[in-house]
């Protein structure tokens, strides 16, 4: 359930927000396919673009890769742009510029999030956000007890810049050239640092 005032969604239509969500991983430690992993009685991907549609955001773009095929069929009647990545063993960089060249122009600002970290909460976007709108030039990220978290969100005035990294060290290496341009917000979800690789995770 949305737990957003009216005032946070209009803020939310008026800064024109979008996310991409990261599911083009072969899971080869996990041993299948995490992306349709169940969690709350849907899939990770499903619960994922719930997230962002629950909090208003209408501009969801899916990035596949190995698993495009069964993702598709899950997926299908989501109001979302899948985007199929040709090569995902070039890494989950080449994923992130293929849903940056899709979305940086339809909107002003978007959040990038891994399929493989399903327990994002509502108010942790909402932190996010209302940090961004108090300054637009900046990368948000969340942080839980000093330790960076997901999703961050990117103004799309860096997408340029983004595009144009040389892909070494991939996102963070992006972000670690790139820190003067970030602020860190810090939220109370713990769950947010958690990546589900391994079936003990998952448990």
């Amino acid at each position: 359930m949305n737990d957003l005032t009216l005032f946070d969604q209009k803020n939310i239509k008026s800064s024109n927000i979008g996310a991409i969500i990261l599911a083009a991983g072969q899971s080869s430690r996990m041993g299948k396919n995490k992306a349709l992993l169940p969690i709350n009685n849907k899939t990770f991907i499903e619960e994922e673009i719930n997230l962002f549609h629950d909090f208003g955001i209408d501009k969801i773009v899916v990035v596949t890769g190995y698993n495009t095929e069964e993702i598709h069929r899950v997926i299908s009647s989501e109001q979302v742009m899948e985007i199929h990545n040709p090569d995902p063993s070039r890494g989950m960089f080449s994923s992130v510029c293929l849903g940056v060249k899709h979305i940086a122009s339809m909107c002003d600002a978007f959040f990038v999030l891994p399929v493989d970290i399903p327990l994002i909460r509502n108010c942790t976007l909402k932190l996010v956000l209302e940090t961004w709108l108090n300054d637009r030039s900046r990368i948000i990220i969340p942080t839980f007890k000093n330790q960076r978290g997901h999703p961050p969100l990117f103004p799309s005035s860096v997408a340029e810049k983004l595009l144009s990294w040389d892909g070494k060290n991939g996102l963070q290496g992006f972000l670690e050239n790139y820190k003067t341009h970030i602020v860190e917000v810090f939220t109370p979800n713990e769950y947010m640092l958690l990546d589900v690789d391994t079936p003990q995770d998952y448990e």
